[in-house]
């Protein structure tokens, strides 16, 4: 009951930034927090720490439902031309409960072999690879017609999307470490010690500016 409540109530702010931040955006932001919160599940069982491993199931449902929740439901239907939109929709409906069975019936057999420890491990080291996945296969989708997305998954290749993506990471990064080497040109020149000025500037006297002379 506990974790469907923190499903709704955390699915709840999907409706707001899934337009505002986007859906590539949600996912790549969520993802590591799975992978690091199903760590932190597995990390507990090596202790019997039972607070530890209740609070990495609730956090992973926190993350869990603004991201991969809601997200990949909207986005496949966006992907899709509308004249297969209802069946490929069901098809992902089909393979979303096929994978959610396959997990269900192979975890009791993964604990068995690798313990609850090395099960969470594995299943963390999914989250990792799914991130690079959607990194260089998933292209952002927010704000765009029908006529936009079609031609966006119609003529770009999953290549040129790995390229796009390289790219965009590549100048995000140029962007980050020219800022913070102005940062610290502008914190090297605040810190610079400056010689103390005068209270009075010097008097100079000017040659010629006497005036006239006066005759005796």
């Amino acid at each position: 009951m506990g974790f469907g409540i923190i499903n709704f109530v955390f699915g709840i702010p999907a409706f707001y930034t899934i337009d505002s931040i986007g859906r590539r955006s949600l996912l790549l932001i969520t993802f590591p927090l799975l992978a690091i919160f199903q760590l932190m599940t597995a990390s507990s069982f090596a202790g019997n720490n039972w607070r530890l491993a209740l609070a990495g199931t609730y956090l992973f449902g926190i993350a869990y439902s603004p991201g991969e929740g809601p997200v990949p439901f909207v986005y496949a239907a966006e992907s899709m031309p509308l004249y297969i939109r209802d069946q490929g929709m069901g098809l992902v409906v089909s393979i979303n409960w096929l994978f959610n069975w396959l997990i269900a019936f192979t975890l009791p057999q993964f604990i068995n072999a690798f313990h609850e420890t090395g099960a969470f491990y594995y299943y963390s080291g999914w989250c990792v690879v799914l991130w690079f996945m959607i990194f260089f296969l998933v292209p952002e989708t927010r704000n765009l017609s029908l006529e936009q997305l079609d031609l966006v998954f119609r003529h770009h290749s999953s290549r040129q999307f790995a390229k796009i993506a390289m790219d965009k990471a590549l100048y995000n990064i140029k962007t980050l470490l020219r800022k913070i080497k102005i940062m610290r040109r502008l914190r090297a020149l605040q810190e610079e010690p400056k010689s103390p000025r005068p209270l009075y500037a010097p008097v100079v006297p000017v040659v010629g500016t006497e005036g006239p002379e006066k005759s005796p």
